[in-house]
């Protein structure tokens, strides 16, 4: 599979800022209408039953067969063959169970495993602080399993800022599309339709699968994917929300199989059809790329100053964009 990495984040967090311009929080409204806080709940509520298995929920851990990472300021220590220790940061590179206790400053956790590991980490009165990346990043693994010792206090704290330590730059890309959310649409709900956004634009210009975008979709943000757009289209209608815009663009995408498909399929759902047709549109041009007949149209219909901005806007993602 080509993977095109993005060497700046500047085109998604732009992208997104102007995506969610026409998207709005109707649940601010004290007179929103039960109707439509049914709909709500119906579009993007999923059963938690069936996205975690009963290994998730399992807390328990056994402290004789665990390996314990001793913080120690700015370096650690572990008998494990399974840990790393370059300075202030850890690496935890195989399946198990993981005991953190101590204080590690500006430092870092990864978990980097094979992709069937599982791995538990049990945080045991430790703080971990970090002052432009995340104090714990999981790289690679099946699923990690973060577990808080009874009787026990843990900090886990970041500066801030977000500096991305590899190729992997999709936390990076979130938090960007956090920062540009926060000033337009300060609000929970708004704040993840924008992560939710810039993270599908990601994962389709980083070559995934519409398998992979999907279910990171769901597991990440909770969205329910899984009506087609045949079920939403005859309920459907305009409201200003990131809650019944986000999950039905993403669905749009989906459904499509070209660039123009995706476009004329959002268009049909009708609603806030400008925005969740932008929000469709960003994704699926990072899938599909966008036809150079229809650019060329595009243009024709553009004035100057717009069309200069557009160009530059195309030519600055040409410069920053390698492929594998």
């Amino acid at each position: 599979m080509k993977r095109r990495k993005i060497a700046a984040l500047l085109p998604i967090f732009l992208s997104c800022s102007l995506l969610f311009t026409g998207c709005s929080l109707t649940e601010n409204n004290s007179t929103s209408s039960s109707a439509t806080t049914e709909s709500q709940t119906g579009s993007t509520a999923v059963d938690p039953s069936e996205m975690f298995t009963n290994r998730d929920y399992d807390t328990s851990y056994d402290e004789n067969t665990a390996a314990t990472i001793t913080l120690n300021g700015d370096s650690a220590s572990c008998d494990s063959d399974a840990v790393t220790i370059d300075g202030s940061t850890v690496t935890i590179t195989n399946e198990g169970t993981y005991i953190l206790t101590g204080t590690l400053t500006d430092g870092m956790i990864i978990v980097d495993a094979e992709d069937s590991d599982k791995v538990q980490i049990v945080l045991d009165n430790m703080n971990i602080s970090n002052a432009d990346s995340a104090a714990i990043y999981v790289r690679q693994a099946d699923k990690v399993f973060l577990t808080m010792a009874e009787g026990s206090e843990n900090t886990l704290t970041n500066g801030g800022t977000y500096t991305s330590i590899d190729d992997n730059n999709i936390d990076a890309v979130r938090h960007a599309a956090r920062l540009s959310a926060e000033v337009t649409h300060n609000h929970p709900e708004g704040i993840k339709g924008a992560e939710a956004t810039a993270s599908a634009i990601f994962l389709a210009r980083t070559g995934h699968s519409k398998t992979e975008i999907k279910e990171y979709m769901e597991y990440e943000f909770g969205y329910e994917l899984n009506r087609t757009c045949d079920e939403i289209r005859p309920g459907y209608f305009h409201t200003e929300s990131c809650m019944e815009t986000v999950p039905e663009a993403i669905t749009a995408f989906l459904e499509g199989d070209s660039f123009e498909d995706v476009i004329r399929t959002a268009v049909s759902l009708g609603g806030d059809c400008d925005t969740l047709t932008a929000i469709a549109g960003g994704i699926a041009e990072g899938f599909y790329g966008v036809p150079v007949e229809l650019k060329e149209e595009c243009y024709k219909h553009l004035p100057e100053p717009l069309l200069k901005v557009l160009k530059a806007f195309a030519e600055y993602l040409e410069r920053n964009a390698t492929v594998n």
